[in-house]
């Protein structure tokens, strides 16, 4: 498997500082979803992710976030066989930010 396309915490912090046009996914479970998350981040559980990634545009951009980049990279690797054209996953995940952007995020 060739790796998935990648950025680092600090590019998603420009991309949101730049009101670049892209939806972020959190791939967490729902119990992780609700202990923290990013503000505007959309709640796709990689537990039920076949089924509800459907709904979305396969032309838009994505960045995929979990807790530290490895679901979300599961994740990025089967936008990107199912037809979704720019996807990213972010390295570090939710636990990156917390710990190099906002530390009022809590971690686990």
């Amino acid at each position: 498997m060739n790796p998935v396309p990648t950025i680092t915490i600090q590019t998603l912090k420009d991309m949101r500082d730049n009101n670049d046009d892209f939806v972020l996914i959190d791939v967490r479970e729902k119990d992780e979803w609700e202990f923290c998350r990013l503000h505007n981040a959309e709640f796709v559980p990689l537990s039920n992710f076949a089924a509800l990634i459907d709904k979305y545009d396969r032309n838009k951009n994505y960045a995929i976030l979990c807790k530290a980049g490895g679901r979300s990279a599961s994740a990025t690797e089967y936008m990107l066989r199912n037809g979704f054209k720019n996807v990213v996953n972010v390295a570090g995940g939710i636990t990156a930010w917390a710990t190099e952007i906002d530390k009022s995020v809590p971690t686990y």
